[in-house]
């Protein structure tokens, strides 16, 4: 099993290039006013896809990878787990 560290992000209150079958990885507003978003589907299948996605809400400026195709392997993944020297849990 794969583990990615991007995490799944609710797109009905920010702006995204994402399309409604896809899945919002990460989507912000940048002091531009333009938007910044990674999309995906179906990540760990055959014909799945991932893009980067830069610009207006009306006008994405730049996507990488141009092609869906392969575009999962354009990216690199890594999972890495920070000590936590103080934690606190509340239970009930």
């Amino acid at each position: 099993m794969i583990f990615y560290t991007l995490l799944n992000v609710a797109s009905a209150t920010f702006p995204t290039h994402c399309t409604f079958d896809e899945t919002t990885y990460f989507s912000c507003s940048v002091k531009s006013k333009k938007v910044v978003s990674i999309c995906g589907k179906n990540l760990e299948q055959h014909d799945g896809h991932l893009q980067y996605r830069f610009g207006t809400i009306d006008n994405v400026e730049m996507t990488f990878p141009k092609a869906k195709e392969q575009s999962v392997k354009k990216f690199k993944r890594y999972f890495y787990v920070r000590p936590t020297p103080m934690a606190t849990t509340i239970h009930e």
